[in-house]
């Protein structure tokens, strides 16, 4: 009697560490953010990624990023930001990405970004009332502003679960170059999908100027 209790008990302790495995895995991918974890897929929204820097540690960075070397960050006081673009037909079908706080996100986050940012990260950072082709070198040139902060938002799959991705890019008006990029990436059923975007934006940005690379 006592060797088939013991066999019970070894089995169900053998259940018990797999079942509590299997919760720690999906334990990590909702705090860390389905995705997070997987390579960077090949991205048409920057002109190259394989710059990217990986996120260490506990610092609010975003998930992937890119600072340029040598910028003068005094130049850049009035910045632009264009509606963010996205790859997925239609957003709004993504499963728990629309939430009541924002409803149309390609508008929202960037409307968010430039209230945020205005007087505080830039002197001047506003809304753009024209759209700007990112991959255009004389729309960039032809902006008003010393930059213009473009964004990309796209969906990814990992372990079964959606995932959102949001990509940010700061260009410099006048030579078109890439001076800050950043992905970040966050499970879509998230109560809040641009607050931790303008932190990461934020912190990447006070990094960028306060770094002597």
């Amino acid at each position: 009697m006592n060797l088939i209790v013991k066999r019970f008990f070894c089995i169900g302790l053998l259940i018990f560490v797999v079942f509590m495995s299997g919760c720690a895995e999906m334990i990590e991918v909702a705090v860390t953010g389905a995705g997070k974890t997987a390579k960077i897929e090949p991205i048409n929204f920057f002109k190259r990624s394989d710059d990217f820097m990986t996120k260490s540690g506990t610092d609010n960075l975003p998930d992937f990023y890119y600072i340029s070397k040598n910028v003068d960050w005094s130049k850049y006081k009035k910045i632009i930001i264009n509606d963010f673009t996205s790859l997925t037909p239609d957003i709004q079908k993504i499963s728990g990405l629309q939430v009541t706080e924002f409803k149309n996100l390609r508008k929202d986050i960037p409307d968010n970004i430039a209230n945020a940012f205005d007087g505080s990260v830039f002197s001047q950072c506003k809304r753009s009332a024209e759209r700007i082709d990112h991959n255009d070198i004389n729309s960039i040139r032809n902006a008003q502003a010393d930059a213009i902060l473009f964004g990309n938002i796209s969906e990814i799959i990992h372990m079964n679960l959606t995932a959102i991705q949001v990509e940010i890019k700061l260009v410099d008006a006048k030579t078109g170059e890439e001076i800050i990029k950043m992905i970040n990436r966050s499970t879509s059923d998230s109560d809040r999908v641009s607050m931790p975007i303008n932190r990461c934006l934020a912190n990447l940005i006070n990094k960028a100027k306060n770094s002597r690379i």
